[in-house]
């Protein structure tokens, strides 16, 4: 086997396409005005610490990047379909580091059936990174949840 690693694919989500070209606009005035939607490879472009992040995707390389965040002080939501984190190690793994997470303060919603929509309010906060919000439907949840953020990392 030829291990060539993996690359974050948006999902069909209505607004992230937009947001995700204005967030890689460079022809913004500075880093922090534009809209913080990541991936793997460019979440190390940050430049200033987000308030609430949101993590789409429950596996490895998510988990492991909410850790770090969480830990210099970002709030953060994993999102992921499954129902479980890693879900393709053994679930009892999964279990061990989930609740390791939501002791550090890690947040999940991990039965997401449908990513609803994703836009900017007009806020921008206090770290110069606009609000985002968030609109999804949870199985079992006849509501919809709707999550602010000011950053999004597709893992």
């Amino acid at each position: 086997a030829i291990a060539t690693g993996g690359y974050p694919v948006l999902l069909p989500m209505p607004g992230l396409q937009e947001i995700y070209k204005k967030a890689q606009d460079s022809g913004a005035v500075t880093n922090e005005s534009r809209p913080q939607v990541m991936t793997n490879e460019t979440v190390f472009n940050l430049t200033k610490r987000p308030e609430n992040m949101v993590v789409i995707g429950a596996g490895v390389i998510g988990l492991e990047l909410a850790q770090a965040l969480q830990r210099l002080g970002v709030g953060v939501t994993v999102l992921g379909r499954s129902g479980r984190v890693l879900p393709k190690e053994d679930e009892d793994m999964g279990l061990v580091v989930k609740n390791q997470m939501i002791q550090d303060g890690v947040d999940f919603r991990l039965t997401v059936q449908d990513y609803k929509k994703i836009e900017l309010t007009g806020k921008v906060l206090e770290n110069g990174y606009p609000e985002m919000k968030l609109t999804l439907q949870e199985k079992g949840n006849y509501e919809t949840t709707v999550l602010y953020c000011d950053a999004i990392l597709i893992a």
